[in-house]
Parts: structure tokens; sequence; C-alpha cells
């Protein structure tokens, strides 16, 4: 239904017209909008994929992360322990010679512990 250069029709005629292969007044023909349509679900098939990966990538890349944080927490924990430890030794040194060990224990330095510099 054209009237002056205007085409309209309802959805019923539209389907029917398509049905039929024709189109001409679309300005393409059946094939070639046919082409641009397997182009076009082609580059967003492509697209998709491409989104995808991405996404994987990013995954894994949080995983070794996340990974990575828990290694560092346990190895600090660690280093936390040795310094008790270390810390509890030493107390215990000093504990066990008393007052009289004064100037057989020494810190750091020259100066016996429990002695001014």
């Amino acid at each position: 239904m054209s009237s002056g250069g205007l085409h309209v029709h309802g959805p019923h005629d539209h389907e029917l017209e398509h049905a039929r292969g024709g189109h001409a007044d679309h300005g393409q023909s059946g094939d070639a909008k046919e082409e641009a349509n397997k182009c076009m679900t082609k580059q967003i098939a492509l697209l998709t994929a491409v989104i995808a990966q991405m996404g994987a990538i990013f995954a894994y890349l949080g995983g070794a992360t996340k990974a990575n944080a828990g290694m560092f927490k346990i190895n600090a924990a660690i280093k936390k322990t040795e310094a008790a430890n270390q810390w509890s030794c030493f107390q215990a040194k000093i504990a066990l010679a008393g007052p009289a060990a004064g100037p057989m224990i020494r810190i750091q330095g020259n100066s016996p512990v429990g002695q001014a510099a």
C-alpha cells in the first residue's frame, strides 16, 4: 500500500510481504539484507566471546590475588609467632640468670642488663 512514495501497512501485511520474499521498498533486496544480518550476528557472537574471555581472565587474576593475600597473611602470622618465641626465650634467660648475672647478659651493645650505659 503505497501512495505518494509513503509506504504504510500493518504488522500482518509486513509479515506477508516478508514471506513472499518482497521488500523492494526497504532499499535492500532479500539477499543483501540476509547477508547484513549474518554479518551482524557474527559480530555480536565475536563481541560476546571477547567479553566472556576478558571476564574469565579477570576472574582468574582475582583468584590469584586472593590466594597471594592468604599467603601473605599466613607468612605474617608465622613471623609474629617467631618474634613472640624469641621474646619469650629472652625473658626466660633474664629470669633464670637473675640479678647476680647482670654483667654476663648483654643486649646489643656493651651495657649489661639492669645497669645504665
